[in-house]
C-alpha cells in the first residue's frame, strides 16, 4: 500500500517517522494521519508494488524545494490546532467569482486572498528584500493589511468613500478571512466598491514607488468613484470591455463510436461525487452512473475516479469504439501522455490506461464545462451508487439537459442535411 504525504513508518502511538525525522504528533493529528492512509487511492489491477510517494509534488518524487515550502507552511500554522477551512474557502471563492470585474481586478483579489501579493513584508519573508517600511506613510511595516486597510493614507481614502470603519477596526492575519468578513458585512455593491478601492490603492502605491510622488487621497477617491460609475454603466447597458467566451455545446461522436463523458465534483461539505454518461451519435443515453462517497477528495482526484468508472462501465457493456471526454485538462493530458507512476494519482492513471487498452479503438479529448453538463449534473446529484441503462431513470434536472442536447443534435443534423440537399440541387 502506498503511504500518503511521503510518510514512512508509524512509530507506536507517539509519533511518526517523517522523511527520516521523528515528529511527536498529538492524538488528533494521528487520527487525521490514519484517515489519510485509509483514503489513499490504490489501483484495481495490482500493477504496482508498494512504494513511497511524496504528495507535495505532482510527480510524487521528493524535492528539497517542496519540503522547504511545506516546512514554511507548517511553521505558520497554529500549533496543535486542526481546523478544516475547505468549506470556508469554497464559499468565499464561489461568491467571489460571481462578481463582474475586469480581469486585472479579479487577479488582484485572487493574489490578495492567496497571500501572494508582493507587499514588502511578504518579500522580506521570502528573503527578497530587507526594506519593510511602507512606501506611503514611511512609518510602519508594509504588510498587506497595513497597506490596504491600516495606513493613515488608506483610512483617508476609505473615509472619503464612506466605507464602514468596522472593516478596519482590527488587524487580520489572513487576507482571505478579512475578505470573507467584508463579503459578509457589505452589500454586493459595497464589496465591489471596496475591491476597486483596494486595487486603486495598490496601483497608487506602485506609482508612488516608481515615480517618487506622494499619492493624493482625494484624487485616488475620485478615480475610484469614476471607475465604479463606468462599471455600473457597463453593467446597465450590457457593455463588456473584454470578449466573452463562446458557448460550446456537446458534439455527438461519429459512427460507430460512443462518447463517454465524465466529471467529478463536491457534494455538500463532506462528500465527493462522480458521474458519467455514455451516448451514441444521436445523443441518446445508452448508460449512466452517479456515485457520492466519503471522505471528500480534491476535485482533480474526483475527475480521475470518474474517468476510471465510466471506462469500467463501457468495458462491462463490451463496447469496442469509444471517445472519452472530460473538462479536466490535467486528466486528459495524463491519459494521453506518459506519467510518472510514482505520482499521487499514478495508480488510477495506470488503471485507466489498462481499461483503454481493452477497446478496439479509442481517443481522449478535453472540452469546456458547457459541453459536459450532463456528467457534471450527475456528479453533483448526490446519488449513491446509481447505475442505469435507460435514460428515463435520469434525475429530473439531468433529463431536461439530455432532452436539450438531443434537440440540438437533431437540429444540427437537419441543418446539415438541408445544406447537403441545397448543394446537390445546385450541382444538378
Amino acid at each position: 500500500m502506498a503511504l500518503p504525504f511521503g510518510y514512512g513508518t508509524i512509530l507506536g502511538s507517539q509519533g511518526l517517522l517523517v522523511s527520516g525525522l521523528l515528529a511527536i504528533v498529538p492524538q488528533i493529528q494521528r487520527s487525521i494521519f490514519v484517515s489519510r492512509i485509509s483514503s489513499t487511492l490504490i489501483g484495481g489491477f495490482g500493477i504496482f508494488s508498494d512504494r513511497f510517494m511524496w504528495f507535495y509534488t505532482k510527480s510524487g518524487a521528493y524535492s528539497i524545494k517542496s519540503a522547504y515550502h511545506l516546512l514554511c507552511n507548517m511553521s505558520r500554522a497554529v500549533a496543535n490546532v486542526v481546523v478544516d477551512l475547505r468549506p470556508f474557502y469554497r464559499d468565499f471563492w464561489k461568491r467571489y467569482w460571481t462578481f463582474s470585474f475586469p480581469s486585472r481586478i479579479l487577479l488582484f483579489g485572487w493574489k490578495l486572498a492567496r497571500g501572494i501579493l508582493p507587499v514588502k513584508a511578504e518579500l522580506c519573508r521570502r528573503h527578497l528584500t530587507s526594506d519593510v517600511i511602507c512606501e506611503i506613510c514611511g512609518l510602519l511595516s508594509e504588510s498587506w493589511f497595513h497597506l490596504l486597510a491600516g495606513c493613515d493614507w488608506t483610512r483617508l481614502v476609505s473615509a472619503i468613500l464612506q466605507l464602514p470603519t468596522s472593516l478596519f477596526s482590527r488587524e487580520y492575519h489572513s487576507p482571505i478571512v478579512w475578505l470573507q468578513f467584508c463579503l459578509m458585512k457589505l452589500s454586493p455593491m459595497e464589496f465591489r466598491r471596496l475591491l476597486v478601492a483596494i486595487w486603486a490603492i495598490w496601483y497608487e502605491r506602485n506609482s508612488a514607488r516608481r515615480m517618487g510622488n506622494p499619492p493624493d487621497p482625494i484624487r485616488t477617491a475620485q478615480f475610484i468613484w469614476n471607475y465604479m460609475t463606468a462599471l455600473d454603466l457597463s453593467d446597465l447597458f450590457g457593455v463588456r470591455s473584454e470578449r466573452q467566451p463562446r458557448r460550446v455545446n456537446w458534439v455527438p461522436p461519429p459512427r460507430p463510436f460512443l462518447k463517454l463523458n465524465f466529471d467529478g465534483g463536491l457534494v455538500g461539505f463532506s462528500r465527493s461525487g462522480i458521474g458519467g454518461v455514455i451516448r451514441d451519435h444521436r445523443g441518446f443515453v445508452i448508460a449512466w452512473f452517479a456515485h457520492a462517497f466519503s471522505p471528500q477528495v480534491d476535485s482533480e482526484c474526483g475527475e480521475f475516479l470518474a474517468a476510471r468508472r465510466v471506462l469500467e462501465l463501457a468495458q462491462f457493456m463490451r463496447l469496442e469504439n469509444v471517445v472519452l471526454e472530460g473538462d479536466c485538462l490535467s486528466c486528459i493530458t495524463a491519459i494521453n501522455d506518459d506519467v510518472d507512476p510514482s505520482s499521487a494519482l499514478g495508480n488510477i492513471i495506470q488503471d485507466i490506461k489498462v481499461l483503454l487498452s481493452g477497446f478496439q479503438s479509442w481517443s481522449a479529448h478535453h472540452m469546456p464545462r458547457d459541453a459536459n453538463k450532463v456528467a457534471h449534473l450527475l456528479a453533483k446529484s448526490g446519488l449513491v451508487s446509481t447505475t442505469s441503462f435507460h435514460d428515463q431513470n435520469l434525475p429530473a434536472t439531468v433529463y431536461q439537459q439530455r432532452i436539450r442536447i438531443v434537440e440540438l443534435v437533431v437540429t444540427a443534423t437537419l441543418r446539415h442535411g438541408h445544406v447537403i440537399a441545397c448543394l446537390s440541387e445546385r450541382d444538378n
